[in-house]
């Protein structure tokens, strides 16, 4: 009888001992299959489609579209057109060459260039939301940048996650991002109401997420431009802008001000900036 009972023990134990390696072989299979050999879309994905079609993405329904990655890489989708195809309306700048495309709702207010250097080929023009609800100014050609921020004129910056103006490359220095940023950067005016500021820029300190220190937008809206004229005496492009301005909304707290990112007007303005290129 005792070697039976043995034998029986011995069994079992061998059974059980069988069915934990077939257990620990499969999950050691999955682990592989979806761990250690899974490709790494790190610095792989470049476009919104890309985005879309990798692991992990999210896609806000925005407008349009916006796919974030696993690595927190942000892309804007492109904008449906309607039935008659004329949802979307395409400008030039025609001195920085500038184009970008905008909802049909949106105005475009061209103004006197602010650059009257003889010679001089520069635009300035405001482009209008619904309302008046965001306005954006691009200015080229500015020249006879300089000078140093004050830490008396210094205020707090709550610098937000920054989308891609895919298209904008080349521009790679030591003060600047290769490729230019649509930043929302937020902070407190002179009567302590929040701005929440929304351009075009190159400059990795208000790309970064986090909140830093400095005279409000400070020389991050500047970007050195390609096409324009600064006057026949001196034929380099100088600087353009490509956002808001002083004039942007307001809010009474900081955290109203952030809120407004995710409004629909605010959304259409990213996926302007982020549509610029050259012609």
């Amino acid at each position: 009888m005792s070697l039976r009972k043995d034998s029986g023990h011995a069994v079992l134990i061998t059974g059980i001992v069988v069915l934990a390696v077939a257990i620990l072989g499969v999950l050691g299979w999955l682990f592989w299959q979806n761990f250690i050999n899974k490709p790494s879309t790190v610095g792989q994905v470049t476009t919104f489609e890309e985005c879309k079609a990798a692991p992990g993405s999210i896609v806000q329904e925005t407008f349009p579209e916006i796919c974030r990655t696993v690595d927190g890489k942000s892309f804007t989708g492109p904008v449906a057109n309607d039935e008659d195809g004329n949802n979307m309306l395409s400008y030039c700048a025609p001195a920085e060459k500038l184009c970008f495309e905008y909802p049909k709702t949106w105005t475009i207010k061209q103004l006197s260039p602010q650059n009257t250097e003889p010679g001089a080929k520069a635009d300035y023009f405001e482009l209008h939301a619904p309302n008046d609800a965001l306005v954006f100014v691009l200015e080229s050609a500015i020249g006879g940048l300089g000078g140093t921020c004050s830490d008396e004129y210094a205020v707090d910056i709550s610098v937000l996650d920054a989308t891609p103006a895919a298209s904008m490359t080349g521009f790679k220095s030591d003060y600047s991002l290769d490729t230019l940023q649509v930043a929302r950067v937020v902070y407190a005016d002179a009567d302590n109401q929040f701005i929440g500021h929304l351009y075009v820029t190159g400059s990795p300190q208000y790309t970064t997420p986090g909140m830093i220190r400095n005279c409000g937008l400070g020389f991050s809206q500047f970007v050195n431009g390609r096409n324009a004229v600064l006057s026949s005496d001196y034929t380099g492009a100088g600087a353009f802008t490509f956002g808001t301005n002083d004039g942007a909304p307001t809010y009474k707290t900081r955290a109203e001000a952030i809120a407004a990112f995710d409004t629909e007007i605010y959304v259409q303005g990213a996926a302007i900036l982020a549509s610029l290129h050259y012609e």
